[in-house]
């Protein structure tokens, strides 16, 4: 991973961590807006790979989804995650593929059955 893609991914990291601290405070609003914003900076460090890094694309992919699903944006998670489906050396990584595809079913289920 380069240095530029390395960055965003710990300063993501480091975002989602601030943003559990913010939900054991009981502060649900401050969470979601630093899962949030992670989420973007995992979704931008994605920007820096091709289909060639298929195992990192899927890392931080599904990182993304999951980051915009704590964040409340379960449309925008649902489709990060088909996104990454659609890249086939993804779906062709089991874990990821479960993963991705669970996203896209709760991610449906928080939207239409609350």
């Amino acid at each position: 991973m380069s240095s530029e893609y390395m960055q965003k991914h710990k300063q993501s990291e480091v975002l989602a961590k601030a943003a559990h601290k913010a939900l054991a405070n009981g502060d649900e609003t401050e969470a979601k807006g630093l899962f949030r914003q992670a989420a973007e900076l995992e979704e931008n460090a994605v920007s820096g790979f091709g289909p060639d890094k298929p195992r990192t694309l899927a890392i931080l992919g599904l990182s993304a989804s999951a980051l915009y699903f704590k964040a409340g944006d379960y449309d925008k998670a649902a489709q990060l995650a088909e996104r990454f489906l659609a890249i086939n050396k993804v779906q062709e990584q089991d874990y990821f593929r479960k993963q991705l595809e669970e996203i896209i079913v709760d991610a449906f289920e928080k939207k239409y059955k609350g």
